[in-house]
C-alpha cells in the first residue's frame, strides 16, 4: 500500500480501495465459496505478498518505495 500512495501522488482512497479488495476478496474465497482452506489461503497469501514487497524494495528501494525524488512525494521531507 505504501508503493501505491506514494506512487499516486498521496492518493489514500487507493490505498483503501488495495486493502478493502484483498480483504473482500479473501472473504469470498475462503468464507462464501468455500474455495480453499482458510490456513492454505493465508499461508499462499502470505508467500506472495511477501514475494510481491521483495520485488518492489528490489526495484525501486528500500527507502520510499519509489525512484521518484523527494520534491516529487507526497510528504515533505523534514531537514
Amino acid at each position: 500500500m505504501t508503493w501505491a500512495y506514494n506512487n499516486t501522488g498521496g492518493s489514500t482512497l487507493i490505498a483503501v480501495l488495495i486493502h478493502f479488495f484483498f480483504n473482500f476478496g479473501g472473504g469470498f474465497i475462503v468464507g462464501h465459496f468455500g474455495l480453499l482452506p482458510m490456513i492454505f489461503f493465508y499461508i499462499s497469501g502470505s508467500i506472495l505478498i511477501s514475494l510481491y514487497i521483495i520485488l518492489i524494495i528490489a526495484f525501486f528501494g528500500p527507502k520510499k518505495f519509489s525512484k521518484k525524488s523527494d520534491s516529487m512525494m507526497p510528504f515533505k521531507k523534514k531537514n
